[in-house]
Order: C-alpha cells, then sequence, then structure tokens
C-alpha cells in the first residue's frame, strides 16, 4: 500500500439498505438477502433469511402439488410486507 494513489475522494455509506416492491412474480420469488438485505451476521439477517426459505419451500411444495402460484405465494408476501413493516418501524 506504500505506493497506493488515491483515485476519487473519501465518501461515507450509511443505509445500504434498499426497498423491494414485488416479492414475488410468475415462476419466481425472491429470498434470503435478495428479499431484503440484513446483515447476515447478525441475528437479524440469519431471521431473514431461514424463515423466508421456509416459507418460499412451503410456497413451491404447494405450487410442485397443483396450488395456483398466486394463491401459494400469498403467504409469503404477506409475510415480507409483515415482516418488513416491523423492521421499518424498530
Amino acid at each position: 500500500m506504500r505506493h497506493a494513489e488515491q483515485l476519487r475522494p473519501w465518501r461515507l455509506e450509511a443505509d445500504y439498505s434498499y426497498r423491494i416492491s414485488r416479492l414475488s412474480g410468475p415462476g419466481w420469488l425472491l429470498i434470503g438477502d435478495a428479499l431484503r438485505f440484513v446483515d447476515p451476521v447478525f441475528s437479524t439477517g440469519v431471521d431473514v433469511a431461514t424463515y423466508s426459505a421456509m416459507h418460499a419451500f412451503e410456497a413451491v411444495d404447494a405450487v410442485l402439488s397443483g396450488a395456483a402460484e398466486a394463491e401459494a405465494f400469498a403467504p409469503l408476501r404477506a409475510h415480507g410486507r409483515r415482516r418488513r413493516r416491523r423492521v421499518v418501524r424498530t
């Protein structure tokens, strides 16, 4: 690093979270960090990853068993909205 050269000014990155408007669509759904980025090292990130995976499994299993996608994915979307509101309020 002795000969390293700074190429641009330093800047602070304070909030690197983002908001998702659609949690699922025909043939796809978001889970884990794609659903909502939260640091995976802390318990909140682990919680998002495990619970979204559990709900996604239930939705995909229902579709593979013959349920309509929109109906099977509805609980996953509702769960994602509830969790997002809870995180935003805290």
